[in-house]
């Protein structure tokens, strides 16, 4: 039930969730060496996409297709196709192959 509602936000809006990324991500991510990041819950991407413009290679992983599919569009019109993977999987099951 939580799924199927959630997943009628990604047909209704463009970006469900915003285009800003958190405030912790923002505000820290100059703390940080830009490597590889896992993005847990990444909905359409607005922690992945702020992340991968400033040199991160992002796997962005949520357990809606239709989420991931937003965001493999959003790293596209942005640019960044190359540096940031959507993944569809649920988290308990996932293995991260770096």
């Amino acid at each position: 039930m939580f799924c199927t509602t959630i997943n009628t936000w990604y047909t209704k809006e463009e970006h469900p969730w915003g285009t800003e990324p958190l405030p912790l991500v923002r505000d820290s991510f100059n703390l940080m060496k830009p490597g590889q990041v896992l993005d847990i819950g990444a909905g359409d991407g607005g922690n992945a996409i702020f992340l991968a413009k400033r040199g991160f290679t992002v796997t962005g992983i949520d357990i809606l297709k239709s989420a991931t599919k937003r965001l493999g569009e959003h790293a596209l019109q942005a640019g960044i196709s190359d540096t940031v993977i959507p993944v569809t999987a649920d988290i308990a099951d996932f293995t991260w192959d770096k």
